[in-house]
C-alpha cells in the first residue's frame, strides 16, 4: 500500500511538471507570435505556396495555420538564447503520394540527425585542438555516431511534421515536410546512441563521451 501511495505521488509530481513545462511553451509561442507577427508571415507564405500549386494533405490543418506554427517554432529560444528545436526539412518526388510523404519524412529526420552529427564532430574537434582528447578517440566516437544514426532515426520516427504539403504535375507527386524536435531530447538520443555503439567496441571511451557530450551538447 505504501509503495502504491508513493507511486501515485510520483505520478502527480511528474504530471504537474509536464503540465508546467507545456504551459511555459504555450506562453512562449503566444509571445513569439505577437512579437514577430507570425500570422502575417504565414498568410503571405501560404499565398505564395498556393500560387505555386501546393496544397495540404487531406485531414491536415489549413496551410495558413501550418505556416504560422512553422514560423513560430523557428523563433522559439531556450533560456540560453539557443533555438529550442532542431529544424528538419525533407522533400521527395514520385508517382505515389504516400511513398513521397514517407520518404520526405525520412529525409527530414536525417536532416536533424546530420545536424546532431555536425555538433558532435565539432565538439570533439575542439577538444582535439586543446589536446583534451586524441585524434583517434575523436575518430572512434564520430564513427560510433555514424553507425548509431539508425538508432537516432528510429527514435525520431514518431515526430509529427509541422508542415506537410504536396503538389502534382502530369506524372508525379512532390511532397515537402518541415518538422521540429526538442534540441535537449535529440542531444540525449545522440548521446545514448554513441554510448550504445561504443559499448560493443571500446568501453574505455564511455567516460570520455559522457564528459565531452555533457559539456558540449547539454548546455
Amino acid at each position: 500500500m505504501k509503495n502504491l501511495v508513493l507511486f501515485l505521488i510520483a505520478c502527480m509530481i511528474g504530471g504537474t511538471a509536464i503540465s508546467y513545462a507545456q504551459s511555459s511553451v504555450d506562453a512562449q509561442m503566444k509571445e513569439v507570435r505577437k512579437r514577430h507577427k507570425t500570422d502575417k508571415m504565414a498568410k503571405n507564405e501560404a499565398k505564395k505556396r498556393e500560387k505555386s500549386g501546393w496544397t495540404v494533405f487531406e485531414g491536415s490543418l489549413p496551410m495558413v495555420e501550418q505556416m504560422e506554427e512553422n514560423f513560430t517554432r523557428q523563433h522559439m529560444m531556450d533560456e540560453d538564447g539557443e533555438p529550442l528545436y532542431y529544424f528538419g526539412h525533407g522533400s521527395f518526388r514520385t508517382d505515389d503520394k504516400n511513398a513521397a510523404f514517407k520518404n520526405a519524412c525520412l529525409a527530414a529526420r536525417q536532416d536533424i540527425a546530420s545536424q546532431l552529427e555536425t555538433e558532435l564532430v565539432e565538439a570533439f574537434s575542439t577538444d582535439v585542438r586543446s589536446e583534451k582528447v586524441s585524434p583517434d578517440e575523436s575518430v572512434s566516437v564520430s564513427k560510433a555516431f555514424a553507425e548509431g544514426k539508425a538508432i537516432v532515426n528510429s527514435k525520431l520516427a514518431g515526430v509529427r511534421p509541422v508542415v506537410r504539403l504536396y503538389r502534382r504535375d502530369k506524372y508525379q507527386y512532390e511532397v515537402e515536410v518541415d518538422m521540429y524536435y526538442s534540441r535537449e531530447k535529440a542531444r540525449q538520443i545522440a548521446q545514448d546512441a554513441v554510448r550504445e555503439r561504443l559499448a560493443h567496441e571500446d568501453t574505455s571511451l564511455k567516460n570520455l563521451v559522457d564528459d565531452v557530450l555533457n559539456a558540449k551538447l547539454k548546455k
